[in-house]
C-alpha cells in the first residue's frame, strides 16, 4: 500500500490525526489546480458514478426502478462531483487552504449536497438520503483512494 493509500481513506485521516504518522507532508501539501481537459477528468467522474452506483441501488431500490436510480446517481454526481474535483481547490487555494482541509470540506459537502438532493428533488426521505449519500460517498472515496 503507497503512502498516499495509508493516509488518504478516510478512516486513515482519522486514525492519522492522534497517532504518530508520516502523513504530514501529503496532508500540509498544496491543492492542486491544474486544469484537466474532459478526457482527463471524464474517468474520474465514470469511477465515482460506478463506486457509488451499488450503494445508491441498495437504499433506493424499493422506491425507484433501476432506471430510476441509474439517473438519480447521474444527477448527483454530475451536481456535486465536477465542483468538488474542479472548482473547489480553486477557490480554497484563495485561502491558503491545504490538502488535508480540501478533503474535509469535500468529503462534508459531497454527501450533503445529494442528500439535500435526494430527499428535495427526488423525495427520499431525509434518513434514507443521509445513510445513502454518505455510505456511497465514504465508500467510493475509500475504493477510489485504494485503486489509485
Amino acid at each position: 500500500m503507497s503512502l498516499i493509500q495509508q493516509c488518504l481513506t478516510p478512516w486513515a485521516l482519522v486514525i492519522n490525526q492522534f497517532a504518530e504518522h508520516s502523513c504530514g507532508e501529503i496532508y500540509t501539501s498544496g491543492l492542486p489546480t491544474d486544469t484537466l481537459t474532459l478526457t482527463q477528468y471524464l474517468p474520474f467522474f465514470l469511477k465515482t458514478y460506478a463506486f457509488e452506483l451499488p450503494f445508491y441501488y441498495f437504499f433506493l431500490r424499493k422506491i425507484f426502478s433501476t432506471t430510476k436510480i441509474l439517473r438519480i446517481n447521474l444527477v448527483i454526481n454530475l451536481a456535486t462531483h465536477p465542483f468538488i474535483f474542479i472548482m473547489l481547490p480553486l477557490i480554497l487555494v484563495r485561502f491558503e487552504f491545504n490538502y488535508f482541509q480540501y478533503l474535509v470540506v469535500a468529503e462534508i459537502f459531497a454527501p450533503l449536497v445529494e442528500a439535500l438532493i435526494l430527499n428535495q428533488l427526488f423525495k427520499v426521505r431525509w434518513q434514507t438520503a443521509v445513510v445513502a449519500s454518505l455510505v456511497a460517498n465514504l465508500i467510493s472515496w475509500t475504493v477510489g483512494v485504494l485503486l489509485s
